[in-house]
This record gives structure tokens, C-alpha cells and sequence, in this order.
């Protein structure tokens, strides 16, 4: 089978592992931006996979983007499935079903917005149609299911993690409290920044690191913290997948239940409550303390969290993938 996957988020490493991952099980043509705000990607061609960068009109704009001549792609590669990982009310989902439509190719799509509906008679029409339907989390899911629809739904991540990169190195560890991420309040950073001060433990902020350069970073902490919290406009839409490469690193985490953090993260991370907007920083400050004071927990914690890792590999999700995409033959 000849997939051709189409996403905003393809110039980014983590997706373009994955689909090379997927490429050893299938042929894979993968369909993105030449540049996204701060992320580039130039087209290449390895093996099995083929990475396309296009330019993009409306960059940046998760709802009105759409990448030019990608109609022209799309005759010349003549896949045999369309895989668009665009949300349904985007212009280029539209695109791209009109064009699988013409065709005559099935058409899947994927979901995670998991705190509204924009069923409009657009986007109701892609869902309808869709030959299958992937859900990120079960927010999404629950969303967007009908009776007719239920039967061609699969949960399923995005992408999964790299573990050749993302493993447990022992070296010397430099901050006791680490972040990475976009430095932004729904994220939680101020409050990781004051409660670090306040415990006087060494932290780090780092955002903007090229994402091959990761690894070693995790590896450097003690302790991973990323406290996102849900707001009016987003919920956490994955386990944050910082938190889960964290975890491949042996580091464990402290987190909140924002979203669907604890469906996918389970009991592998310590949680610390957040509602409307802010987190109890008294509960993360005790859990920093739990895991630097008691060397029996944290090293459990350590083991949970490489075991619920390994759930996410690029080659367990991309198993799972192939097989939704199957069915929509």
C-alpha cells in the first residue's frame, strides 16, 4: 500500500521519525509545509519514504492553511489512501477530501480537538464520508461519534517516540527541575519557575533546542515537570509528549491532570490538580520534594515511566496505525 500522509506538523522531527518508522511497513509519502513559524524541513527521499515540502499559504494558521500545488502531488504519486492529518474544519481538510474524492481514493482523517465541535455542513459532510476516523484522545472521540460514524472510529496517538533516541543515559545529572516547551502560562512555567525559587532546588526553562539535541537534555535532569492547564480555548490534547520522552530518558514526571494527560500517561506520572486556570503549586513543591528526598519512589517511578514509555514506540503506534488505515481500504 501506497500512503500519502498530509500534515501542518510534518516538518517537525518527532512526526518525521514516525512516518519513516511506518515507512518499513509500507510505502510512505509524507506531504508538509517547507516552513512552519520557527520549523523548516527541505524534501528528501530515503528508502521507502519520501518527505515533500510545499509552500504554504496562511502559515502558521492551524485553520486556514493549505499547501500550494498539492493537487499536482497528488497525481503524481496516485497513492492508494489519502491520510490527512488536518482537523476536519480546516481549509486544507477540505482540500484534501475534495481531491481524494475526485480521486476516487479513501480518505482518513484525524482529530484531536477535544473541547468543541465545529460541525458545520462542511465538516459534517468530511466526517460522513470519511473512510476512517482517527482520534487522538477519547475527548475527540466523543465529540464528533454518531451511530453511523462509530463503526469507522479509531483512538489512536498522532505519532509515537523515538526510543534509539530517547533512552535512559547515566550521566551526571545538572538541574533537579527541568521544562521544555513553549514558555507560556497555560503550560504552567511560571509556576514551575516560582515553586523551584521558593524550594531553592536548580531548575531549567528550555525552549527553541533542536529536537535530535533533546535527549541529552532529559538526561541532564533529575526530575521532568510540565503543569499545562485548560483554559476557555485548549485542554491538553495528547500526554504532552515532552512527558513521555521524559520518561524513555528514565526521568520521571510530575504533571497535572490537564486534558488527556492521564489517559495517555496513566499512573506513571505524579499528578498535581489544576482547575480554572491554576495549579496547586503546594502539591507540585511536595511532589519535588518526594521524589529528591525518597530514592526508593523516585526509582520506581523511574521503572513505571520507561514501562509506560515503551506503550508510545514509533514502532507500536505505527503497527496500529497501519492497521486503521487497512481497514479503510
Amino acid at each position: 500500500m501506497k500512503i500519502l500522509v498530509i500534515s501542518h506538523s510534518l516538518c517537525h522531527m518527532r512526526q518525521i521519525l514516525f512516518f519513516e518508522t511506518l515507512s518499513k511497513l509500507t510505502q510512505v509519502v509524507a506531504v508538509g509545509p517547507q516552513s512552519w513559524r520557527s520549523l523548516q524541513m527541505n524534501s528528501f527521499k530515503r528508502d521507502n519514504f519520501q518527505y515533500i515540502g510545499l509552500p504554504c499559504i496562511n502559515e502558521g494558521n492551524l485553520v486556514d492553511y493549505e499547501f500550494s500545488s498539492f493537487a499536482d502531488v497528488l497525481e503524481e504519486i496516485k497513492p492508494d489512501l489519502l491520510y490527512a492529518q488536518c482537523e476536519p474544519f480546516s481549509r486544507m481538510a477540505r482540500v484534501a477530501y475534495l481531491l481524494a474524492k475526485q480521486a476516487k481514493i479513501p480518505f482518513v482523517i484525524f482529530t484531536w480537538e477535544n473541547l468543541r465541535s465545529f460541525e458545520d455542513d462542511e465538516v459534517t459532510e468530511i466526517l460522513d464520508n470519511s473512510s476512517r476516523i482517527i482520534c487522538g484522545n477519547h475527548d475527540a472521540y466523543k465529540l464528533i461519534k454518531t451511530p453511523d460514524r462509530q463503526s469507522r472510529m479509531t483512538i489512536l496517538p498522532q505519532v509515537g517516540i523515538s526510543l534509539q533516541h530517547f533512552t535512559p543515559v547515566k550521566t551526571l545529572k545538572s538541574v533537579d527541575v527541568l521544562y521544555v516547551g513553549r514558555k507560556t502560562a497555560e503550560k504552567g512555567v511560571n509556576v514551575i519557575i516560582d515553586c523551584c525559587a521558593r524550594l531553592g532546588v536548580k531548575y531549567n526553562v528550555i525552549s527553541g533546542i533542536e529536537y535530535l539535541e533533546l535527549p541529552v537534555i532529559y538526561n541532564s535532569a533529575k526530575i521532568f515537570a510540565s503543569l499545562p492547564v485548560e483554559t476557555p480555548f485548549w485542554k491538553e490534547q495528547s500526554g504532552s509528549y515532552t512527558n513521555l520522552e521524559a520518561m524513555a530518558c528514565g526521568v520521571p514526571v510530575i504533571t497535572t491532570n490537564c486534558g488527556a494527560i492521564p489517559e495517555y500517561l496513566e499512573e506513571a506520572p505524579l499528578y498535581v490538580y489544576q482547575h480554572e486556570g491554576s495549579v496547586n503549586e503546594k502539591g507540585f513543591m511536595k511532589n519535588v520534594e518526594l521524589l529528591l528526598k525518597n530514592d526508593s519512589y523516585y526509582n520506581a517511578k523511574v521503572e513505571i515511566g520507561l514501562e509506560q514509555a515503551r506503550k508510545y514506540s514509533n514502532e507500536t503506534i505505527a503497527k496500529k496505525l497501519l492497521a486503521a488505515l487497512n481497514s479503510a481500504l
